[in-house]
Order: C-alpha cells, then structure tokens, then sequence
C-alpha cells in the first residue's frame, strides 16, 4: 500500500536534476579552472619579481610592455644591484608619468647605493608633488643635498630638514639662501652651521643682527673647521695647508674693527687679516697672531711703524721664513737677508726651504765643502752648481748617498763623473733605490765587475726586472736573481733558459701565481713543454684560472685536487673536465658545490636531487636556482640523463617543492622546540617541570643539546645553512 501511496518521480523531473547536477560540475570545472590560472599567473609573476631583484640588468628584457609599465615591476628592478639601461634616464618618456611620480618609486630610486653617483646633477628628480612631501626630501637629502634649491616653501622653515642638510659632508653654494629668516636668524641653528667646514661660504645669508652680535662671531670663529688640503711643491717646506674661507669677512663693520674679535679670527686663519678694520691691519700683536698662523697673510699688514719693526726684528723674520720661501723676504727687507745668508747655517736653512741658488753670495758659490752640505739637504741645486763642481768626485759621491732623488739628479751625476759607475758603494745605493728610470742608463755601463756582483744585481732587478737582460753571464742561473726578477714580472720567464726551467719549477710556479689571469695565455709559450706533466706547476696553472689544453698530462684529470681548482676558477668547463665518475661521487661534489655552488647542475642524475647537496648550494648563492627553473640558457649542452628537458623540469620542479617544504620543517622544529622547551628551561619562574632541570648556564646549555640531539633537531650551524637556503628560495618565489 505504502509503495502505490508513493508520488511518482516523473521522468522530466529527474532529467531537470541531472541537468542542474551537470551544470553545477561545469561551473565547479570553470570555477577551479580559473582559479588554477591566476596560481599559475600568480606563480609565474613571483618567478619574475624574483628574477627582477636578481638580475634586472638582463631579465628586464623578457618583460611585456605592459609588464614594464607596472609598478610592482618597476619596484622589484629597482632592487636589483644591476639596472637596465631603461632606467638610465628615468625622466623621459620610458615610463608613463604616473610611475615617475610615484612615492614608492622615488622613495625606491633614492634607497639604491648608486643613487648619489647616478642622480648627482639631476636637480629637478623629485616631482613637484612631492616635493612638499617631508619624508621623501629628508630621504633625499644624504645623497642629493642641493634637492633644498626645488623643496616646497613650506619645508624652508622646518628645523629637521635644516639639521638633515647639515649633517652631509659637503654643502652646495649658497645653501642658507634657501631657507626661511626665521632659520637665518636663529642664534643656536646658524652656530651649528657655522661649525660646517662648508657653513662659511653661505654665511653673508646669515641674518645681520646675528653678524653684528660680537658673542655670536666669537662662538661662530671658535666653532669653524677649516679643511685640510694637500698641495704639491718642490720649493716650499710646507707639506699641507689649510683651507682658508674668510669668516671675517661677513662681519659687520663695527666687528671689524673689534680687537677681541679680529684677534680670534687670525688665529682661526691668518688671511682674515685682510678683511680687518686699517688700524688693525697695522697693530702688531694683530699682525704677528695672523703670521704665526699663515706666514703669506703678512702681505696685508698695511705700511707704516709696525711693519718697518717687524721685517727688522731677526726673531721675527726667522719665524716667517720657517713658514715661507725665503726668496719673499728680498720683498720686505734687504738688510735682513743679507744679514741672514752672510752666517752659514742660516743660509743652509734657507736653501733647504726653497731660497733660489741666483741669490747666494759667490763666495758661498766656490766653497767646495758648503757645496757638498748643500748637494746633501738638497740634490736639485746640484745641476745649478758650476760644472766643475759637478765633476768633483766628492761632491757627487755626498749626492748618491741622498735617499730621495729624482731621475734627471741621478744622470746628470753619472755623466758628469762617471768614477760613479766603478764605485761598488755607490752603485748598490743606486741599485736599491727605486730609481727603475735610471738603472738602464747606469748599470748598463757599469763595468763587468759590478754587473757580476750578485748584490748590485739582486736589488737591481728587484726594483726593475728588465736589469736582468743585463746581468753577467755567470749570474743568468743563479736561482736567487731568477726568482727575484720571476717574483716582480712574470713575464721575464721567457729569458729563463727551459732546463733551468725543469731543475726549479717552482720557479715556473711564481711565474704562473703572479700572472693576472687575461696575461696566463702569453705565459704558455714561455714555460717548458715538460713541466706540463708536474704537478706544482698544472695545479698553479689552473688555480690562476688557466684553461685546460691538449699538453697537460691527461692523467691529471683524474686528480681531484687539480679538478677542484678548475671547480673555482673555471667552473664552466668543470663539466668537461671532471669525470662523469667525479660527478656521480656525493662527497666529492660537495667539495665542488662548496667552492662554486652553480656546479650542482653538473651532478650526475639523481644527485641533482640530493637534499644534504642542494642545501650546501642553495645557501651559498640563489643563482643554482635558476637551474631548476627550465631557464635554457643554464642548461649546459648536454642533458646527463634521458628523459630530456621537459621531464627534468617537471622533476626538477618537485623536488624544489618538497626540498622546501622539509627545510621549512626543520626551521619550524628547532624555533617551536626553542620557544617552549628553551624558554620553559630557562625561565625559572615557569611551573613547568623541565624548569627544575635548570641548574645554571653551562648545565643549561649541555642539556639543551643533548635534547635537541636525541630528538634530531637540527643545531645552530644547520639552522643558519637552513635560514640562508630559506632565504634564497624565497627570491624565486618559493
């Protein structure tokens, strides 16, 4: 009864229901279908980000126009170390405007290390937008000081952006000027620019009532550092020199003729002296503060009384020729350089501090042992002195033993008294000294005697190797010139006769170590066919990062010393150097990926998937990565198992997968057991029962590692290798 009571289930009704099942498993079909694009194209777009931070140099390129228009490329390639040309000029039309006034891209640009270097003079970089914008001029503002010219009016009071641009090295011209009255006026903000080495140079922007306040320029003068500059010269004792930017100058007048004030600023530097009031400028105590300090600030002590004193005073002129060139006093006083060059060590003094030889009275000129003082504190006046002089052996013997003389000094010596070239004393003085300009024009007319003294001869070629084209015939195979003429150029290898070259390869050794790299193929043809079957000599080869040619011993391929110096200088031709039987070898491979981490491509099959093997490599760099990414111009051309190129992908992406997913494991095992047993151990108030085991540090730590070991957890080593390897996986998306 109850089957007849039962509504019939009509056939179109169960049609309508598997209808509507069917187009619920079409739209679960399109729904998970599209969901499984946007992984892929969220997947392929972290893969380019990735990529972009790596090498945007090169990647860039492979991007689509509308790839390159978007921000979050933009961002990524700013982080590389490596930009494309693109962005050389970001101010034209590459990238649309909204990119080029972006925050994040401006505040991006100005994060780089090279933004100093290659924005230095685009003033205008910042957009006008921004330039109001606090955060962004005072990142700008390390790198790009002069940005302070196109800031908005609104940051030319704010104090930070006034300390920012004070605390730059260097500060661009006129810098004050930019800057509100309210700055310009400030007692405590213009003493701190005052202390700048710069802030003197933009001080007439300093507000008037600050510069005719005498408490302020005295703080201002005290507080200022002058820069210390080097300068070159051949006449002057004085070896460096102060900056000498003139704060006096932007005094007021009434400070100008102030004694306090001017006193303090020729101390600071004497030439303020020429921006005092007239009655100062011709006060003595003024004056000599200013000339102790900078002898040539002398110049503007006005005429009259004091001056007349002062260049009379033997104390004080003493005291200014210590600073000057003597040849400035014929300038001021007559009488006292002729007092002075009439006494012996005066003169001596002044000669050795600049004084021309014109102005030497001639009876000084014609004394034969004052001449060979003179040659002595100074060897340029020797091709001043008359030529009989300079033939006079002793005279010219005094020169030689002068430590410090230049080229034209040491031939005009030789040539005018060639006894030099016979003095063994005097040619080993030559010989040591760095003098590589002269050797050739010396020793090689030296007699055979003193070419053949091995002592002359070994400094000889210590300072020039070329000397030993010239060294007698009994010195050609002494081992101590070789190596030392080997040690300072290579190059002179191929003078070595080849069976000096068999009996001592480590001769040949120090040739091939102190050969750059792009000189080793010149060197081949220089070193003896024979040594190419010693060992020293091949490991140096490759070492330097030589490449492997036809006459090395084919049976050093097999050495894994040599194989792994070919692993770090030459890591592209590893794989044809190393045996397919080396490359299947896990131990020796980790030696390999050690030294160059790219080389775990080269492992043989199944090793390419070797955990312990891709750690190694992928926490050293995350360039080994790009290998296990189908990137075809890493494959070498040779694929080492069978199943081609698709398939190795397809492996070699899941191994990625599941590599990462087991080094993520281990970071999490050690940083939870960390977080709760660590912290459970050594907090003492925990009422953990594993805190009872606390028994101080070193009991602490030894347990801690004793549990961490029992439980297989990875130590701290491991787990800096894991963090790196996490790291660099995580540039590729992963």
């Amino acid at each position: 009864m109850s089957d007849r009571s039962a509504p019939l289930i009509s056939e179109e009704t169960v049609n309508q229901d598997r209808c509507e099942q069917i187009l619920e498993c079409k739209r679960q079909i399109e729904f998970w279908t599209k969901k499984l694009k946007d992984l892929e194209k969220e997947q392929d777009k972290r893969i380019k980000l990735a990529r972009l931070r790596v090498d945007a140099e090169n990647f860039w390129s492979s991007l689509t126009t509308e790839e390159q228009r978007q921000k979050e490329f933009v961002l990524a390639a700013l982080e590389s170390e490596e930009l494309p040309e693109e962005f050389d000029d970001f101010s034209s039309n590459v990238f649309p405007s909204s990119i080029r006034k972006d925050r994040d891209v401006v505040l991006a640009r100005v994060a780089r290390e090279d933004f100093e270097s290659r924005y230095r003079y685009d003033r205008l970089f910042v957009p006008p937008k921004l330039r109001a914008d606090k955060e962004v001029i005072l990142n700008v503002i390390p790198k790009h000081p002069a940005i302070v010219e196109s800031m908005s009016c609104s940051l030319r009071d704010d104090t930070d952006i006034f300390l920012a641009v004070l605390s730059n090295e260097s500060l661009p011209l006129h810098v004050l000027q930019h800057f509100s009255e309210r700055i310009r006026s400030d007692h405590e903000l213009m003493l701190k620019f005052c202390a700048h080495p710069d802030g003197v140079y933009s001080m007439n922007f300093v507000d008037q009532s600050l510069r005719n306040d005498k408490e302020f320029m005295q703080e201002a003068i005290s507080l200022h550092r002058l820069r210390v500059l080097s300068i070159v010269s051949s006449t002057t004792c004085i070896d460096t020199m102060l900056d000498a930017p003139h704060i006096l100058r932007h005094a007021s007048q009434r400070l100008k003729d102030d004694f306090d004030v001017v006193l303090a600023a020729v101390k600071k530097c004497g030439s303020n002296l020429k921006y005092a009031s007239y009655d100062l400028r011709r006060n003595r105590t003024i004056v000599v503060a200013a000339t102790r300090q900078d002898a040539s600030s002398f110049r503007y002590c006005l005429p009259g009384s004091t001056k007349e004193q002062l260049v009379n005073d033997p104390s004080f002129v003493r005291e200014y020729l210590a600073q000057r060139t003597p040849n400035e006093l014929l300038r001021f006083s007559k009488q006292s350089f002729d007092e002075l060059t009439a006494n012996r060590s005066e003169l001596l003094k002044m000669l050795e501090c600049g004084l021309d030889w014109v102005y030497v009275p001639q009876n000084w000129q014609n004394d034969k042992e004052f001449l060979a003082e003179v040659v002595y504190v100074r060897p340029s006046l020797y091709l001043e002195i008359s030529e009989a002089f300079q033939e006079d052996y002793d005279i010219a013997r005094r020169l030689i033993d002068v430590g410090d003389l230049t080229d034209d000094v040491i031939l005009e010596a030789t040539e005018k008294c060639p006894r030099l070239l016979s003095d063994r004393d005097a040619m080993l003085t030559i010989a040591k000294a760095w003098w590589t300009d002269v050797l050739n024009e010396t020793l090689a007319y030296s007699p055979i005697e003193i070419r053949g003294d091995k002592e002359i001869m070994l400094e000889a070629v210590k300072n020039d190797p070329k000397m030993y084209k010239i060294v007698a015939d009994e010195l050609l195979d002494d081992r101590d010139i070789v190596f030392a003429a080997i040690e300072s150029s290579p190059t002179i290898l191929h003078m070595v006769d080849r069976e000096f070259q068999l009996n001592h390869p480590d001769i040949v050794v120090t040739a091939i170590r102190n050969t750059g790299k792009n000189d080793l193929e010149d060197l081949y043809d220089d070193i003896a066919f024979d040594l190419w079957s010693n060992f020293d000599v091949v490991l140096a080869w490759i070492s330097r990062g030589g490449e492997w040619h036809d006459g090395i011993n084919p049976a050093f391929s097999f050495n894994e010393e040599i194989i792994l110096a070919v692993a770090g200088e030459n890591w592209d031709d590893f794989w044809k150097e190393a045996s397919r039987e080396m490359r299947s070898n896990k131990e020796f491979m980790l030696k390999a990926v050690s030294i160059e981490s790219r080389l775990i491509d080269d492992a043989v099959g199944d090793l390419r998937h070797d955990y312990d093997l891709a750690l190694l490599a992928f926490s050293k760099c995350h360039l080994p990565l790009g290998y296990y990414f189908n990137d075809s111009s890493k494959f070498r051309c040779v694929v080492d198992d069978e199943r081609g190129q698709e398939a190795r992908y397809v492996a070699d992406f899941e191994f990625l997968v599941s590599f990462t997913k087991k080094v993520r494991e281990r970071i999490a095992e050690f940083d939870t057991f960390r977080d709760v047993v660590v912290s459970d151990l050594s907090d003492s108030n925990s009422k953990s029962a594993i805190s009872a085991l606390n028994q101080g540090h070193e009991t602490r730590e030894v347990l801690c590692n004793t549990i961490s070991q029992f439980l297989g957890l990875p130590d701290r080593e491991e787990v800096s290798i894991l963090r790196s390897a996490s790291a660099n996986l995580l540039l590729w998306g992963l």
